[in-house]
C-alpha cells in the first residue's frame, strides 16, 4: 500500500523513520495499515482504512487483514538454555551506548544503531507465604516481553513507564525456594524520541517483599468508619 491512496488514515507525530512507523504499527492492536513518504511523515489507519489506486512513488507502507499476537516463542525465553557465555552485566544496562557509529544510524541516536536485547536472571523466591512478591521495573525502552521458567507472562509497551508484575502467585509456573531464571526481551530497533532514548533495561530492577494490605469496609452510615485500609508498606 505504499504507492497507493488510502482513507481513515492518522498522522502519527512520534514516528520520525520508516522502521519506526513500520515496527511501531506492528506493536499496536488497532493499527492495521502504515504509511511513510520519507519526509518522516508517519501515518496510521485502522480496521476502517481503505488503500486504492496509485500516487506516485515516495511512498512505503504495508497493511495486514487482522492483528496478529505478537511473537512470543523466542528461544531465549526458554527455561533451559545454555547462556554460559552471555555478557554479566549489572542493572540499569544501556543496550546500544556500545554499539558502533554508522552512517547508516539513527540520527537522534547519535548515528549509532538500534537493536534488541535480551536479558536473563537466575534466581529462588523466598519461602514467605505471608508477603507479596512483586518484580517492578522502573522503565524499559523499548517493547518489553517477559517470561518467568519458559512462560510468557507480559508485555510493556511504553519506554518511559514503570510496570510491576506479582510472582507469589504463579502457581505452576514459580514455586517459592524452587530455583527460576527470568528472560527480558527488549525491542529497541524502534523509538520515537527527539533525543537519545537507548536500549535496554535503562532503570533499576527491584524484587520488592509487601506485607498484606487489610481493608475493612463497615456500614456506610457511619462515614468517618466506612473504610479503613492499613499494613501496606515496603519490608
Amino acid at each position: 500500500v505504499g504507492g497507493q491512496s488510502c482513507t481513515g488514515m492518522e498522522y502519527n507525530p512520534n514516528r520520525f523513520t520508516e522502521d519506526d512507523c513500520r515496527i511501531g504499527c506492528c506493536y499496536e492492536p488497532s493499527c492495521m495499515v502504515w504509511q511513510y513518504d520519507g519526509a518522516k511523515t508517519c501515518q496510521w489507519g485502522g480496521a476502517n482504512s481503505t488503500c486504492s489506486g496509485k500516487v506516485g512513488k515516495g511512498k512505503s507502507g504495508g497493511a495486514r487483514p487482522s492483528f496478529q499476537p505478537v511473537k512470543d516463542d523466542y528461544k531465549f525465553s526458554a527455561a533451559q538454555l545454555d547462556d554460559s557465555k552471555w555478557q554479566l552485566l549489572d542493572l540499569p544496562h544501556d543496550a546500544l551506548a556500545n554499539g558502533t557509529f554508522t552512517d547508516s544510524g539513527d540520527v537522534h541516536h547519535g548515528y549509532l544503531p538500534r537493536n534488541v536485547s535480551w536479558y536473563r536472571k537466575y534466581f529462588t523466591l523466598p519461602r514467605d507465604y505471608g508477603r507479596l512478591w512483586v518484580l517492578e521495573f522502573e522503565g524499559s525502552m523499548h517493547y518489553t516481553q517477559l517470561w518467568i521458567n519458559g512462560h510468557h507472562l507480559m508485555d510493556h509497551s511504553i519506554g518511559y513507564t514503570p510496570f510491576r508484575i506479582q510472582l507469589d502467585n504463579l502457581t505452576g509456573i514459580l514455586a517459592p525456594g524452587e530455583p527460576a531464571v527470568i528472560a527480558v526481551r527488549v525491542d529497541a530497533s524502534y523509538g520515537s524520541g527527539h533525543w537519545y532514548e537507548g536500549g535496554g533495561l535503562r532503570w533499576d530492577v527491584q524484587l520488592v517483599a509487601y506485607n498484606p494490605c487489610l481493608l475493612y469496609t463497615s456500614d456506610a452510615a457511619d462515614e468517618e468508619d466506612s473504610v479503613m485500609i492499613g499494613g501496606c508498606r515496603h519490608c
